[in-house]
C-alpha cells in the first residue's frame, strides 16, 4: 500500500490529540448504582479460592484503582487524558438476575438478598466462573493491547488500517489522515511510527516473574511445592488467573503511557 500524504512532519508531536478507545457498552452513569455498566471493573476479589493479600492484582480496575476507593458517579473533569483512555477499555460486570453493576460488593449484596447467584459478564459473554471470566478478559485486553500499539489510520470518523483506503476517504471529506496509536492521534507518520518502536521497546520490557515461598525465582517451575507469587512490576497476586490479567493491564497502561510522553 502506499504511505498517506506527507509534510506534516515536525519535532516532536505538540499536536497529538487525545481518542479514548471506545467502550464496548453504553455508558452510564456511576459505578456502585443500579445498572452502572459502563463502568471497567477488572474484579476486587480473586478468582482463585486462596486470598492473596492487600496487593493483589484482582483488587484493581484497568485504570489501576479500585471502583468503589471514592464516590461514585461522574468522573472528574480534571482526569489525566490517560486515565480517560485507561477507563474506556473493557472490563468484567456483576450479573444477578436482570441487575448488572460494575460494583461487586452491590452485585454481592443483591446476590445475597435475593439467592440469586452471580454470574460475571465480559464482551457481552456471560460466565458462571469468575476465574474463566477474568482468563477472557485477560486475553480480551491482549487482543486490545496488540491494536493499540500498531498504527491506524484516520479519516474523519473512521479508522483504517489501510493508508490507502484512509487518503481516499480523507480527499474525499477534504480532509487530512491522522496516525493513532493507543488512542492518540498525531498528525505526522513518521512521529507516529517512532511511537510506535518505542512502545514496542516498552511492552517487551513487561514481563512476570515468580517468588516461592516469598523468595524470587528464575522460573516456575522451581515453585512446585511452594506457595507460588506472581508479580508484575510491583504488583503480586497468587492467583494464576488475576496474574494474566495483571499482565495485560500492565502491558495496555505501557502502551498508553509511552504514547502520551510523545506528546
Amino acid at each position: 500500500d502506499a504511505s498517506p500524504k506527507k509534510g506534516c512532519c515536525s519535532k516532536g508531536a505538540k499536536n497529538a490529540k487525545t481518542v479514548a478507545v471506545k467502550s464496548d457498552r453504553p455508558a452510564k452513569k456511576g459505578c456502585c448504582s443500579k445498572g452502572a455498566k459502563s463502568a471497567k471493573t477488572v474484579a476486587d476479589k480473586t478468582p482463585c479460592s486462596k486470598k492473596c493479600g492487600k496487593s493483589d492484582a484482582s483488587a484493581k480496575t484497568v485504570a489501576g484503582k479500585s471502583p468503589c476507593s471514592k464516590k461514585c458517579g461522574k468522573s472528574g473533569s480534571g482526569a489525566s487524558r490517560i486515565d480517560a483512555v485507561m477507563a474506556s477499555l473493557p472490563g468484567m460486570t456483576f450479573r444477578v438476575g436482570d441487575f448488572e453493576t460494575a460494583c461487586s460488593k452491590s452485585a454481592t449484596a443483591k446476590a445475597d438478598e435475593s439467592k440469586i447467584a452471580m454470574s460475571f459478564v465480559v464482551d457481552g459473554e456471560k460466565y458462571s466462573d469468575r476465574g474463566e471470566a477474568t482468563v477472557a478478559l485477560a486475553a480480551l485486553l491482549d487482543t486490545r493491547a496488540t491494536e493499540m500499539s500498531e498504527v491506524q489510520f484516520v479519516a474523519g470518523d473512521e479508522t483504517f488500517r489501510c493508508p490507502v483506503s484512509a487518503k481516499a476517504v480523507a480527499e474525499k471529506a477534504k480532509t487530512t489522515v491522522k496516525y493513532r496509536l493507543a488512542g492518540f492521534d498525531f498528525d505526522c507518520d513518521k512521529t507516529a511510527g517512532n511511537v510506535a518502536e518505542k512502545i514496542a521497546k516498552a511492552v517487551s520490557d513487561v514481563q512476570m516473574t515468580y517468588k516461592a515461598d516469598g523468595k524470587k525465582v528464575d522460573c516456575p517451575k522451581s515453585c512446585k511445592g511452594k506457595k507460588v507469587t506472581y508479580v508484575v512490576g510491583k504488583d503480586e497476586t497468587c492467583c494464576d488467573k488475576s496474574a494474566k490479567l495483571l499482565l495485560a493491564e500492565h502491558k495496555i497502561r505501557t502502551i498508553v503511557e509511552t504514547a502520551a510522553a510523545a506528546l
